[in-house]
């Protein structure tokens, strides 16, 4: 069993925040059409996307049972990219950061305030 830390998991909620804000804002100043033309944007938003199924996993599990979020849905994302046949379907991807992300940005802002005040990540 692994072994967690306030510091290990406030530097990781702290990562998931950023990467949650970076997606949400490439989809506020791009279209879905630019999404789905524009592999530049589609790799940025993967890494993302990456960044977040990777860093959940260091947030330890005592934080995320405080708030009703689906964190399981976070460590698929990995699963989704990186599947045999790479077969994203783009359009789903698009709705989750537009319709979901917000939501998980609060989330991660109130997690972060009342789990971790007054500490600098």
């Amino acid at each position: 069993m692994k072994k967690f830390n306030d510091r290990e998991s406030l530097a990781a909620v702290s990562a998931l925040l950023v990467a949650v804000q970076r997606s949400i804002q490439y989809v506020r100043e791009n279209s879905m059409e630019d999404f789905f033309q524009n592999e530049m944007l589609r790799e940025a938003i993967f890494y993302q996307l990456f960044v977040i199924s990777e860093k959940i996993g260091s947030v330890d599990r005592f934080f995320l049972d405080r708030y009703d979020y689906p964190w399981y849905q976070l460590t698929s994302f990995r699963k989704l990219m990186f599947n045999e046949k790479f077969d994203i379907r783009l359009e789903a991807v698009w709705q989750m950061i537009e319709k979901d992300f917000p939501n998980l940005e609060k989330t991660l802002l109130l997690m972060k305030s009342k789990e971790f005040p007054n500490r600098v990540s």
